[in-house]
Protein backbone atom coordinates (compact mmCIF):
# COMPACT_ATOMS: atom_id res chain seq x y z
CA UNK A 1 0.00 0.00 0.00
CA UNK A 2 2.64 2.44 0.95
CA UNK A 3 4.39 1.61 -2.64
CA UNK A 4 1.25 2.53 -4.20
CA UNK A 5 0.89 5.54 -2.56
CA UNK A 6 4.08 6.92 -3.16
CA UNK A 7 3.39 6.30 -6.97
CA UNK A 8 -0.07 8.06 -6.51
CA UNK A 9 1.81 11.04 -4.90
CA UNK A 10 5.20 11.25 -6.95
CA UNK A 11 3.88 10.54 -10.76
CA UNK A 12 1.27 9.94 -13.07
CA UNK A 13 2.70 6.86 -14.63
CA UNK A 14 3.05 3.89 -12.91
CA UNK A 15 -0.57 3.87 -11.98
CA UNK A 16 -1.88 3.14 -15.29
CA UNK A 17 0.07 0.27 -16.22
CA UNK A 18 -0.64 -1.76 -12.81
CA UNK A 19 -2.23 -4.90 -13.94
CA UNK A 20 -3.82 -8.01 -12.06
CA UNK A 21 -3.04 -11.02 -13.24
CA UNK A 22 -2.15 -9.62 -16.66
CA UNK A 23 -5.84 -7.71 -16.76
CA UNK A 24 -5.90 -4.05 -16.99
CA UNK A 25 -7.38 -2.18 -14.19
CA UNK A 26 -9.56 1.01 -13.33
CA UNK A 27 -9.19 3.44 -9.79
CA UNK A 28 -12.40 4.23 -8.30
CA UNK A 29 -11.48 7.37 -5.79
CA UNK A 30 -14.09 9.34 -2.92
CA UNK A 31 -13.95 12.54 -3.61
CA UNK A 32 -14.13 15.26 -0.91
CA UNK A 33 -13.96 12.39 1.50
CA UNK A 34 -13.08 14.62 4.65
CA UNK A 35 -15.47 17.64 3.98
CA UNK A 36 -18.33 15.21 3.38
CA UNK A 37 -17.59 13.41 6.80
CA UNK A 38 -17.66 17.00 8.21
CA UNK A 39 -20.97 17.71 7.18
CA UNK A 40 -22.39 14.05 7.91
CA UNK A 41 -20.86 14.57 11.63
CA UNK A 42 -22.76 18.08 12.12
CA UNK A 43 -26.23 16.51 9.90
CA UNK A 44 -26.25 19.12 7.46
CA UNK A 45 -26.32 18.65 3.89
CA UNK A 46 -23.36 19.78 1.61
CA UNK A 47 -23.39 22.48 -0.95
CA UNK A 48 -24.20 21.30 -4.76
CA UNK A 49 -21.60 21.89 -6.91
CA UNK A 50 -17.83 22.17 -6.56
CA UNK A 51 -16.58 22.27 -3.01
CA UNK A 52 -13.74 24.44 -3.66
CA UNK A 53 -15.56 26.90 -5.75
CA UNK A 54 -14.85 29.78 -3.45
CA UNK A 55 -16.26 32.60 -6.11
CA UNK A 56 -12.63 33.39 -7.51
CA UNK A 57 -12.46 35.15 -10.73
CA UNK A 58 -8.54 35.86 -11.29
CA UNK A 59 -6.70 34.42 -13.98
CA UNK A 60 -5.18 31.06 -12.60
CA UNK A 61 -8.91 29.60 -11.62
CA UNK A 62 -7.18 25.71 -11.89
CA UNK A 63 -4.35 26.82 -9.81
CA UNK A 64 -6.61 28.10 -7.07
CA UNK A 65 -8.80 25.66 -6.62
CA UNK A 66 -6.12 23.14 -5.79
CA UNK A 67 -5.32 26.30 -3.49
CA UNK A 68 -8.33 26.37 -2.03
CA UNK A 69 -8.44 22.60 -1.78
CA UNK A 70 -5.17 22.17 0.07
CA UNK A 71 -6.37 24.74 2.82
CA UNK A 72 -9.57 23.30 3.35
CA UNK A 73 -8.59 20.19 3.93
CA UNK A 74 -5.96 21.59 5.88
CA UNK A 75 -8.18 23.49 8.22
CA UNK A 76 -10.34 20.18 8.86
CA UNK A 77 -6.89 18.48 9.86
CA UNK A 78 -4.73 21.10 11.88
CA UNK A 79 -5.16 20.31 15.27
CA UNK A 80 -3.67 23.51 16.46
CA UNK A 81 -5.65 26.07 14.05
CA UNK A 82 -2.50 27.79 13.30
CA UNK A 83 -2.55 26.30 9.38
CA UNK A 84 -1.35 29.37 7.06
CA UNK A 85 -1.85 29.28 3.05
CA UNK A 86 2.29 29.29 1.66
CA UNK A 87 2.80 32.73 0.75
CA UNK A 88 3.81 31.64 -2.47
CA UNK A 89 0.21 30.29 -2.91
CA UNK A 90 -1.19 33.80 -1.64
CA UNK A 91 1.16 35.58 -4.40
CA UNK A 92 -0.03 33.07 -7.14
CA UNK A 93 -3.72 34.31 -6.63
CA UNK A 94 -3.23 37.52 -4.97
CA UNK A 95 -5.20 36.83 -2.15
CA UNK A 96 -3.88 36.59 2.07
CA UNK A 97 -3.88 33.75 4.63
CA UNK A 98 -7.16 35.34 6.31
CA UNK A 99 -8.47 35.77 2.82
CA UNK A 100 -8.33 32.52 1.65
CA UNK A 101 -9.49 31.22 5.29
CA UNK A 102 -12.71 33.71 4.92
CA UNK A 103 -13.87 32.65 1.65
CA UNK A 104 -13.47 28.97 2.97
CA UNK A 105 -15.44 29.95 5.98
CA UNK A 106 -18.01 31.59 4.11
CA UNK A 107 -19.22 28.64 1.75
CA UNK A 108 -18.58 25.95 4.48
CA UNK A 109 -19.50 27.99 8.05
CA UNK A 110 -19.13 24.43 9.56
CA UNK A 111 -15.23 24.91 8.87
CA UNK A 112 -15.45 27.23 11.73
CA UNK A 113 -16.98 25.35 14.46
CA UNK A 114 -13.79 22.43 13.87
CA UNK A 115 -10.91 24.83 13.56
CA UNK A 116 -8.08 23.47 15.72
CA UNK A 117 -10.45 20.39 17.27
CA UNK A 118 -8.06 17.89 15.69
CA UNK A 119 -10.97 16.33 13.38
CA UNK A 120 -8.32 14.87 11.15
CA UNK A 121 -7.58 12.27 13.17
CA UNK A 122 -11.08 11.37 13.87
CA UNK A 123 -12.05 11.27 10.04
CA UNK A 124 -9.10 9.59 9.26
CA UNK A 125 -9.95 6.66 11.23
CA UNK A 126 -13.71 6.81 9.79
CA UNK A 127 -11.51 6.78 6.26
CA UNK A 128 -10.20 3.43 7.70
CA UNK A 129 -13.50 1.91 8.35
CA UNK A 130 -14.47 3.06 4.91
CA UNK A 131 -11.45 1.34 3.48
CA UNK A 132 -11.52 -1.79 5.41
CA UNK A 133 -15.30 -2.34 4.30
CA UNK A 134 -14.95 -1.98 1.06
CA UNK A 135 -12.09 -4.39 0.92
CA UNK A 136 -13.37 -6.79 3.08
CA UNK A 137 -17.02 -6.82 0.61
CA UNK A 138 -14.57 -7.44 -2.40
CA UNK A 139 -12.80 -10.31 -1.13
CA UNK A 140 -15.81 -12.11 0.25
CA UNK A 141 -16.43 -11.53 -3.90
CA UNK A 142 -13.10 -12.94 -4.39
CA UNK A 143 -12.43 -9.72 -6.05
CA UNK A 144 -8.43 -8.37 -5.37
CA UNK A 145 -8.63 -5.01 -4.43
CA UNK A 146 -5.59 -2.64 -4.75
CA UNK A 147 -5.74 0.56 -1.56
CA UNK A 148 -4.30 3.66 -2.73
CA UNK A 149 -5.16 5.93 0.72
CA UNK A 150 -8.89 6.99 0.08
CA UNK A 151 -8.93 5.04 -4.01
CA UNK A 152 -9.19 1.75 -5.01
CA UNK A 153 -7.53 -0.47 -7.97
CA UNK A 154 -9.55 -3.25 -9.69
CA UNK A 155 -9.39 -5.29 -12.91
CA UNK A 156 -11.18 -3.33 -14.98
CA UNK A 157 -14.29 -5.97 -15.96
CA UNK A 158 -15.37 -5.18 -11.55
CA UNK A 159 -15.56 -1.65 -11.61
CA UNK A 160 -19.11 -1.76 -11.01
CA UNK A 161 -18.67 -4.29 -7.73
CA UNK A 162 -15.40 -1.52 -6.61
CA UNK A 163 -18.27 1.03 -7.07
CA UNK A 164 -21.37 -0.28 -5.29
CA UNK A 165 -19.00 -1.54 -2.33
CA UNK A 166 -17.86 1.85 -2.02
CA UNK A 167 -21.58 3.49 -1.87
CA UNK A 168 -22.27 0.85 0.53
CA UNK A 169 -19.49 0.93 3.13
CA UNK A 170 -20.09 4.45 3.03
CA UNK A 171 -23.61 4.25 3.49
CA UNK A 172 -23.26 1.99 6.27
CA UNK A 173 -20.86 3.81 8.44
CA UNK A 174 -21.64 7.47 7.53
CA UNK A 175 -24.53 7.68 6.19
CA UNK A 176 -25.53 9.45 2.64
CA UNK A 177 -23.81 8.67 -0.61
CA UNK A 178 -20.55 9.61 -1.24
CA UNK A 179 -19.04 11.29 -4.40
CA UNK A 180 -16.94 9.08 -6.67
CA UNK A 181 -14.81 9.51 -9.40
CA UNK A 182 -12.85 7.56 -11.73
CA UNK A 183 -9.19 8.72 -11.55
CA UNK A 184 -7.40 6.20 -14.05
CA UNK A 185 -8.33 4.20 -16.34
CA UNK A 186 -5.38 1.23 -16.71
CA UNK A 187 -3.17 0.80 -19.66
CA UNK A 188 -0.97 -2.12 -20.63
CA UNK A 189 0.84 -3.63 -23.29
CA UNK A 190 0.27 -7.41 -21.77
CA UNK A 191 -2.52 -9.33 -23.84
CA UNK A 192 -3.99 -11.99 -22.22
CA UNK A 193 -3.80 -15.43 -23.46
CA UNK A 194 -5.89 -18.18 -22.11
CA UNK A 195 -5.47 -22.28 -21.92
CA UNK A 196 -8.74 -23.91 -24.03
CA UNK A 197 -9.86 -24.29 -20.56
CA UNK A 198 -10.21 -20.52 -20.07
CA UNK A 199 -7.59 -20.24 -17.52
CA UNK A 200 -5.06 -17.26 -17.56
CA UNK A 201 -1.82 -18.40 -18.55
CA UNK A 202 -0.02 -16.49 -16.29
CA UNK A 203 3.28 -18.44 -17.41
CA UNK A 204 3.09 -16.56 -20.48
CA UNK A 205 1.99 -12.94 -18.79
CA UNK A 206 5.03 -13.68 -16.36
CA UNK A 207 7.34 -13.83 -19.04
CA UNK A 208 6.72 -10.19 -20.70
CA UNK A 209 6.79 -9.38 -17.14
CA UNK A 210 10.27 -7.88 -17.45
CA UNK A 211 9.51 -5.60 -20.71
CA UNK A 212 6.50 -4.18 -19.37
CA UNK A 213 5.81 -0.50 -19.21
CA UNK A 214 5.06 -0.48 -15.82
CA UNK A 215 7.79 -2.58 -14.33
CA UNK A 216 10.81 -0.78 -16.15
CA UNK A 217 9.14 2.44 -14.89
CA UNK A 218 8.89 0.25 -11.58
CA UNK A 219 12.18 -0.56 -12.06
CA UNK A 220 13.32 2.78 -12.68
CA UNK A 221 11.84 4.51 -10.19
CA UNK A 222 12.56 2.42 -6.77
CA UNK A 223 15.45 0.01 -7.38
CA UNK A 224 18.29 2.23 -6.62
CA UNK A 225 21.19 2.11 -4.30
CA UNK A 226 20.11 5.68 -3.11
CA UNK A 227 16.95 7.55 -3.52
CA UNK A 228 16.73 9.97 -6.59
CA UNK A 229 13.26 10.88 -6.36
CA UNK A 230 12.12 12.75 -2.68
CA UNK A 231 9.15 11.42 -0.98
CA UNK A 232 9.46 7.62 -3.01
CA UNK A 233 10.84 5.47 -0.44
CA UNK A 234 13.96 3.44 -0.89
CA UNK A 235 13.85 0.28 -1.34
CA UNK A 236 14.45 -3.19 1.55
CA UNK A 237 17.34 -3.94 -0.83
CA UNK A 238 19.04 -0.49 0.03
CA UNK A 239 18.44 -0.45 3.67
CA UNK A 240 19.57 -1.80 6.94
CA UNK A 241 16.58 -3.98 7.52
CA UNK A 242 16.53 -5.94 11.12
CA UNK A 243 14.73 -8.86 11.03
CA UNK A 244 11.05 -8.96 12.23
CA UNK A 245 9.74 -11.27 14.57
Amino acid sequence: MLRLQALAQSTDIGLPYITINGQVTVELDFSTLHPLLLYAEFGVDPPEGDFYDLGYDGPDKPRARTIFKKAFNALINDASGHYQTPKEDQHLIDMTNAEIRQAIITKHPLVKKIIGKGRGLKYQFIDSKIAESVMLKLLSQDIICLPVHDSFIVIADYEPQLRQAMVDAFGEIVGGAPALKLTEIGRTTFEPVFYPSGELDLTYLRSLESTSPYHQFHRSYFDQPTNPHPGAPIPLSARNVEKIN
